[in-house]
């Protein structure tokens, strides 16, 4: 099993961000809901120096909300009655993924990563015929599947998977392989999953005193979830092309300030950002094992383009 991993910085512009927000609630026709609540919290932040939880964490819970958005407002003619499962993407679920429970519904926010992954794909300049079975326009096959897309003639099947913990990651990972391979019409693909929940499911960023230091704690976790176990259900069967795993977390790093104090020490502060892994794992025993590189190298040019890489 071959693997390759990237990590990525995103620094997010709070009155860019409200902006943004905004922009998607008007798009979506929305004037209540998870998306608005961020608009609150973020000026609450800004203007009136609120610090809880869900004022914190705003900027990185409300960033799938703005990429949702700048991802799919021109393109979802292309999907007939997409945008309305958007809409309701953006509408729907907590405001903090810590949040959620195993026992509650989590669909609107697992929903998010399946819309996001296609329009990452899509911005990449793949070729998608269905995504969460909404064909394009000039689609005539009703295809089942997260998201389905042609590559080079080879039709697949992406089914996306957002576990809530370590402990149901397995579990997750069989779901999704027997979806691929007995319910999704090309009958053979790849599964992405969101690891975010898995690692670091908590109200609170992960402390870190550098960029570097917070990108390796990230990609120390991720290879940890992706255990043995995981390794031997993707190279199980051939139809299992690979997996692709997706991680962002809010980190807080730590500094000292320029500003000094009165007894001539600096003032000691924190700025917030997301770091985010995506990496890949390659069943080299499917024929079609190229395929996953291929995506891989492609959502890897998107990320480069749009985030900031770290080392």
């Amino acid at each position: 099993m071959s693997s390759a991993s990237a990590n990525f910085l995103s620094s997010i512009d709070t009155v860019n961000q409200i902006r943004l927000i905004e922009e998607a609630c008007g798009w979506a026709g929305i004037s209540q809901g998870r998306a608005t609540k961020y608009t609150r919290l973020l000026r609450e932040l800004l203007q009136e120096n609120q610090r809880s939880p869900e004022h914190l964490l705003a900027w990185h819970e409300s960033s799938d909300v703005t990429e949702m958005y700048e991802l799919w407002c021109m393109k979802t003619d292309l999907f007939p009655d997409l945008k309305d499962r958007i809409c309701t993407t953006l509408r729907d679920g907590p405001v903090l993924s810590a949040e959620e429970n195993s026992s509650s519904t989590n669909r609107a926010r697992n929903n998010a990563f399946n819309y996001l992954l296609a329009g990452r794909l899509l911005g990449a300049g793949l070729d998608l015929l269905a995504v969460d079975e909404c064909r394009r326009d000039s689609e005539t096959t009703q295809w089942r599947g997260d998201i389905t897309l042609n590559h080079q003639g080879t039709v697949l099947d992406i089914q996306c998977k957002r576990p809530w913990s370590q402990n149901s990651l397995i579990e997750n990972i069989k779901r999704a392989r027997k979806q691929i391979t007995t319910i999704a019409n090309p009958a053979q693909g790849i599964i992405a999953i969101d690891l975010s929940r898995c690692i670091h499911l908590t109200d609170t960023p992960l402390a870190a005193s550098s960029d570097q230091e917070a990108s390796d704690r990230v990609h120390n976790m991720v290879l940890q979830v992706l255990s043995p176990e995981v390794h031997r259900l993707l190279g199980g069967q051939a139809q299992i092309m690979g997996l692709i795993a997706f991680a962002s977390i809010p980190v807080g790093v730590a500094y000292l300030s320029s500003v000094l104090r009165s007894d001539g020490t600096p003032y000691k502060s924190q700025y917030l950002h997301s770091v985010g892994q995506s990496r890949i794992l390659i069943n080299e025993q499917s024929p079609f094992s190229e395929i996953p590189k291929s995506l891989y190298e492609h959502l890897d040019a998107w990320y480069r383009g749009h985030m900031s890489p770290i080392s």
